[in-house]
């Protein structure tokens, strides 16, 4: 049996919050910050489309603030102690800022994709590049991909998975990654025995 790979969605995946509204709180945008994040992973709005627009609602929020708001960003506890058993076999797949998530990934020892942030003086400007999530299952050739998310931009990372699941732990998975998912988990206990008879 091929050894197997988790590719692992961060927002309302490991954490058990959506980050970039708990982000707009410092800023005082968390309703329409809540309102763009809940139509992007619906697939209502293009993930690309909405990602540059929030981020540039966010310029005005230092890079430390964020970070910071990660790092503190409540986490499935029990699901990231199973990635740390095996690190080496999980990949957190996240369309976020890698000078955002960055900080997160350090401190759990986990390895991760993300976009690319354009930078100034310390400063987030823009995106200079936004990860396509097809592109972590292209790294992991011969291997048993797992890919686990919640948002319409995860449907593409778990239709291609030789496993693709469903997270409905924080809310129900939008409806493009239901009708792909092979299964779907609301309970974090049954999650996790499930990934370690694959583990």
């Amino acid at each position: 049996m091929p050894e197997p790979v988790l590719l692992i969605d961060l927002d309302g995946t490991l954490t058990r919050t959506e980050l970039l509204p708990a982000i707009a709180r410092h800023v005082g945008i968390e309703e329409e910050m809540t309102r763009l994040t809940t139509a992007t992973m619906a697939g209502e709005i293009p993930f690309d489309v909405s990602f540059r627009e929030r981020v540039a609602m966010l310029a005005e929020v230092p890079l430390e603030a964020v970070q910071e708001a990660i790092l503190d960003a409540p986490v499935f506890e029990e699901l990231l102690a199973l990635l740390l058993e095996h690190p080496e076999r999980a990949l957190v797949v996240t369309g976020n800022l890698d000078v955002w998530v960055q900080p997160f990934l350090d401190r759990h020892g986990l390895a991760g994709m993300s976009s690319r942030a354009a930078m100034n003086d310390g400063r987030v400007t823009g995106v200079e590049h936004i990860l396509s999530k097809d592109d972590a299952l292209a790294r992991f050739p011969g291997r048993l991909r797992i890919a686990l998310g919640d948002g319409a931009n995860d449907a593409s990372m778990i239709r291609g998975a030789e496993i693709g699941i469903a997270w409905c732990g924080v809310h129900t998975a939008a409806e493009p990654v239901i009708e792909v998912a092979d299964y779907a988990f609301a309970r974090e206990e049954t999650l996790c025995r499930f990934l370690r008879r694959l583990w």
